[in-house]
């Protein structure tokens, strides 16, 4: 029994010494290191910061406060767990679940110097628990005999929100490898684009070295070039700049670091470009036109339209193409409202333009007008302003007038609304002969003078039978014509019911709804869309019911659907309820 005392007694002491040991008294340990300590200007560090527990509790991510020099390009996460001996406060091992939870940190080193990292601060179920400082030397790395760096500004002075690009070029004097951009941070109110081919991503060649720079993806161009009586490689790197608000903008001095490879030997090196300042004006206020959007450089706008010719109210889609140094910056087509050749003769798409597939140098947009007279003989010239950076003053850029053909609205015959296209009239058309005697015959005058009845229109009482229709349509007349002039909607309700009544009646139902609003909204009827029963109806079904007849004349109209005969429809239910729903509006 003694034997296997002391067997167990030796098999704990020899765990205990091969194992590590976690003591009771640091339950939650906190801890952070940086690697390398010691590193390059332009170098990739790794900052690691480590919670060990016993057992699983809540830890929070790190609360860092990185120095200026130092820039997180990207964070990961790694955790891992062991069943270790944990000594207990009164001298004996207990197993526990010891894990480790660690967050990891690649950082940049911008510029040269020792940096010191604050402590880095966890919550461990809610308590704070911090790390050490740590520490990082940044060094300058060596210029290497055959790299140089060279930039150069398309423009030294320009306007607020005017693009300008930068040319940056490196000699490469021998091979080289992980190179990578350094530079000081851009402001809020500049924007920084890589300029580059659009096959640069895709090359398998070599052709288009990239690297980072502002933490985008930028891809240079090779080239050759001649530097101190050698011939060298060089690789040539654009970027585009915007900046919002004046003042004078430093870009520079940028640095390439790389590492120059000579058979087995590794240098690390760097090239420096000098000072990059630009100086960045306001835009004048004099001289500012209205609907000014903003755009600067030259622009120009062309515009297209079909059909030219049509009737009052036909769809017209319009189609406006602008080119310029930035098209993204054009949001949305002109502002046709604010033209008033525009405003006076036409009649606009509620949606609004329609953006069309375009480029970084040219904005598509489209819409459809209509024509509301048939004096329309063009339609106008399209604005738009733009700053012209290189005259200094602001510009308005005009497309060509489309000259039109405008015909007033088709008036539809009865042989038209029965006769279906490319079948013949199924009533037939008979020549007039001749007429037997009567007061509606077609006869020579003679003819007439001597008939019957003529004899006897000359007759004394004929008088009273002539004349008084005539004076009861001229009562009506009047009557109308004061209706007219009166300016009370309801009178004017009224009249139009009973006029599209009587276009209803005769079988013309889209002409009686487009008669009854197109007063109401002060339009010409040729040019009320369906759109426009929701705007003037209140009641959505009633609406509607008027905007699907309206939207189906439209569609056979123009030709979005295959024209059918079809049944005629009873409108004057519909007409019925829009006028009691209007007149409760009035």
């Amino acid at each position: 029994m003694n034997s296997i005392e002391r067997f167990i007694q030796c098999a704990v002491l020899v765990v205990l010494t091969l194992a590590p040991v976690v003591r009771a008294q640091t339950e939650i340990q906190v801890q952070a290191q940086i690697e390398p300590p010691n590193a390059y200007l332009g170098s990739t560090l790794t900052y690691t910061v480590s919670v060990q527990t016993i057992g699983q509790h809540d830890i929070s991510s790190p609360d860092l406060d990185l120095p200026a020099g130092l820039r997180l390009l990207g964070n990961s996460t790694s955790f891992e767990s062991r069943t270790r001996p944990v000594r207990q406060p009164d001298g004996t091992f207990q197993l526990n679940m010891v894990m480790r939870r660690s967050f990891h940190y690649t950082l940049s080193a911008d510029r040269i110097g020792v940096f010191s990292i604050p402590p880095a601060r966890v919550l461990v179920d809610g308590s704070p628990h911090e790390s050490d400082a740590t520490t990082v030397n940044v060094r300058e790395p060596q210029s290497v005999d055959g790299f140089e760096l060279e930039s150069r500004l398309s423009k030294t002075r320009v306007y607020v929100g005017e693009p300008f690009t930068l040319f940056v070029t490196w000699f490469v004097g021998q091979d080289v490898r992980d190179f990578s951009f350094v530079g000081p941070d851009l402001p809020n109110f500049v924007r920084a684009q890589p300029v580059f081919s659009a096959s640069a991503p895709q090359d398998r060649a070599g052709r288009y070295p990239a690297t980072t720079l502002y933490g985008q993806r930028i891809y240079g161009t090779r080239g050759e070039a001649t530097l101190n009586n050698r011939r060298v490689s060089t690789v040539t790197f654009r970027v585009q700049y915007i900046a919002s608000q004046a003042g004078t903008l430093e870009l520079g001095p940028l640095a390439m670091i790389f590492d120059a490879v000579e058979g087995r030997s590794v240098t690390r090196g760097v090239a420096r470009t000098g000072p990059i300042s630009v100086e960045v004006l306001p835009l004048p206020s004099v001289g500012r036109p209205a609907g000014f959007d903003g755009l600067i450089g030259r622009y120009d706008i062309s515009a297209a339209a079909t059909p030219t010719a049509v009737n009052v109210g036909d769809p017209i889609n319009l189609v406006v193409r602008i080119d310029g140094p930035d098209a993204r910056l054009v949001n949305d087509g002109p502002n046709l409202a604010a033209m008033p050749a525009f405003a006076e003769q036409f009649k606009f798409d509620p949606a609004g333009w329609e953006r069309e597939q375009g480029t970084t140098t040219q904005a598509v947009f489209q819409t459809t007008v209509r024509a509301l007279d048939e004096s329309i003989i063009e339609i106008p010239p399209v604005e738009l302003p733009y700053f012209d950076t290189d005259a200094g003053v602001y510009q308005i850029a005009r497309s060509a007038p489309i000259p039109m053909t405008v015909r007033p609205s088709r008036v539809v015959s009865l042989d038209d609304a029965i006769v279906s296209p490319g079948s013949s009239p199924s009533i037939a058309r008979q020549e007039l002969g001749d007429a037997r005697g009567g007061i509606w015959a077609i006869a020579p005058i003679e003819v007439l003078a001597n008939d019957p009845i003529h004899r006897s229109l000359s007759s004394w009482w004929m008088v009273p039978i002539v004349a008084i229709p005539p004076l009861l349509w001229l009562g009506l007349v009047v009557r109308d014509w004061r209706a007219t002039r009166s300016a009370h909607p309801s009178i004017i309700h009224q009249r139009q019911y009973r006029r599209a009544l009587r276009l209803a009646r005769s079988g013309r139902s889209e002409d009686a709804v487009r008669s009854y609003l197109g007063t109401l909204t002060g339009q010409r009827p040729e040019a009320v869309t369906a759109a426009d029963c929701h705007a003037a109806i209140e009641d959505r079904d009633i609406a509607q019911q008027a905007a699907s007849l309206l939207g189906a004349n439209e569609a056979s109209r123009f030709g979005q659907t295959s024209q059918q005969t079809s049944k005629p429809v009873n409108i004057e239910p519909l007409l019925r309820a829009m006028h009691k729903n209007l007149r409760g509006q009035a």
